[in-house]
């Protein structure tokens, strides 16, 4: 009889509770793991078992990522926010989307558009470097939206490096009359001149700290709204649900 089995919970991450049992010494490595619910026993997992299906998950994840990212696509984000609801722990969401990229996009063509989408991707997974980092997780959405799922204790912290890191990095993309004029120039579909500004970021945060959510979609739906205030503001800056909100641009506002 072990006297010190591997006792993991149930809710535990399945990377994590693999490099555990791969931790474990060699007379041991091999032996079932035991599964707990606030400390009562549920079960027990092989060590087979468990490898199995960490890379059905690696398949998976694999067929719904995003070719030019290679971040969890829509399947796989649906599934962690209806983990989220269903695990109740506190957390934050945020929705990113690029404002003017469109007009970036039509400016300078597809090509510098992507150098635009992978730099946000690398902005995004540097902010998760933090260690409170535990069970962060980063999606594209599609086109020029990302979601991130954070730690409450540090949104607030994740949010201003976006922003700051964002707003220096992005202007490296642009020619450098463009950047000294502080705008670009695109031709509708009329043939008509427009102008826009250089691109910012919004982010709408969505924290589950004041609110209780029934399912996935009231997340979405709130951070619809909260965007839309997000994208009011001039310059990057997010957008918290629990009533106040932040512009990083100037400084903090409440």
């Amino acid at each position: 009889m072990d006297r010190l089995p591997l006792v993991v919970n149930r809710y535990m991450p399945l990377e994590e509770v693999s490099h555990l049992a791969m931790s474990r010494t060699e007379q041991a490595l091999y032996d079932d793991i035991i599964v707990v619910d606030s400390g009562k026993y549920i079960g027990a997992v092989s060590v087979m078992s468990l490898l199995n299906n960490i890379t059905k998950i690696q398949i998976y994840c694999a067929h719904n990522s995003n070719p030019l990212t290679s971040l969890p696509g829509n399947l796989v984000i649906e599934a962690k926010l209806k983990e989220l609801v269903e695990n109740n722990k506190p957390f934050t969401v945020f929705y990113v989307d690029l404002d003017n990229f469109k007009a970036f996009n039509d400016k300078y063509g597809f090509e510098r558009g992507d150098k635009a989408l992978l730099l946000t991707a690398q902005i995004l997974n540097d902010s998760l470097a933090f260690p409170e980092c535990r069970d962060c997780f980063l999606g594209h959405i599609g086109g020029d939206d990302f979601l991130l799922i954070v730690n409450p204790e540090i949104d607030k912290v994740i949010a201003k490096y976006i922003i700051e890191n964002f707003d220096r990095d992005i202007r490296k993309l642009y020619d450098s009359d463009d950047l000294s004029q502080g705008f670009i120039e695109v031709t509708n579909r009329r043939g008509q001149t427009e102008c826009f500004p250089l691109m910012t970021v919004s982010l709408a945060a969505v924290t589950n700290t004041s609110l209780k959510f029934k399912n996935y979609l009231e997340i979405g739906e709130i951070a619809a709204e909260l965007k839309k205030f997000a994208k009011q503001n001039e310059g990057s800056s997010v957008v918290f649900e629990r009533k106040h909100s932040e512009n990083h641009k100037g400084g903090a506002r409440n």
